[in-house]
């Protein structure tokens, strides 16, 4: 300028901080399903590194508000025991082979058939919500397993000596008045359930003939 006088100019950039850890900003949901371009297509930021203890908390914050306590509750006992066998895994990388063997290490631990399947199931729950809600690649999640026939379970029955010794033992009780073993002395003569001995009235006896008619079962109101 003629004058000697400088103008200055101000650009003015809007700062934008960067912060290269991406949980740090937005919700965690969001941060994760983030995709980039790669040759193959998309592909997640986090698929070649989730692990299992990652995806149990991002599970666990999204679906706290669905589920109910007991429901959370149950969950976070589940994961409390599979943890430390496979919290560090990719789940990319958790497949049929990798089900197999840990049902195997479940069941040689002495859990049930059942807690076993319960806590299976509770893996697939979360590598399912991996794909639908994260977009990361899994493995097949129709794991052909088998799990042990849980053996039936057997009931003691009285023997007919001890079927003897209480039947002489209440008869003695009910000529001394006390009447409470009457029900049980019932159910062993004549075969009833114990809800219908409590059933029973006395317009179901016939004196006559010596029949009882059975026409309630009294067990859900028993007291």
């Amino acid at each position: 300028h003629p004058r000697g006088i400088s103008w200055l100019v101000f650009l003015t950039t809007p700062l934008t901080p960067t912060c290269p850890d991406s949980f740090k900003q937005g919700s965690v949901l969001q941060s994760v399903s983030k995709t980039k371009k790669t040759n193959q297509g998309h592909l997640s930021l986090m698929e070649n590194e989730l692990n299992f203890d990652r995806l149990y908390k991002l599970f666990r914050e999204e679906r706290s508000a669905e589920v109910k306590p007991s429901t959370s509750a149950l969950h976070a006992m589940h994961w409390k025991k599979l943890a430390p066998k496979i919290g560090a895994n990719n789940i990319s990388s958790f497949g049929q082979a990798e089900a197999r063997l840990l049902l195997s290490e479940l069941l040689a631990d002495g859990l049930g058939p059942k807690t076993a399947k319960d806590r299976m199931a509770f893996i697939k729950q979360m590598l399912l919500f991996a794909s639908t809600a994260l977009g990361i690649s899994v493995k097949p999640l129709q794991w052909r397993l088998k799990y042990p026939e849980r053996e039936p379970r057997k009931i003691k029955s009285f023997t007919e000596s001890e079927m003897v010794r209480i039947v002489k033992y209440g008869t003695t009780d009910i000529e001394a008045g006390r009447l409470t073993i009457l029900p049980m002395l019932i159910s062993i003569l004549t075969g009833m359930r114990i809800g219908e001995t409590l059933g029973l009235k006395w317009c179901d006896i016939d004196w006559t003939h010596n029949v009882i008619s059975v026409h309630r079962n009294e067990i859900g109101r028993a007291s």
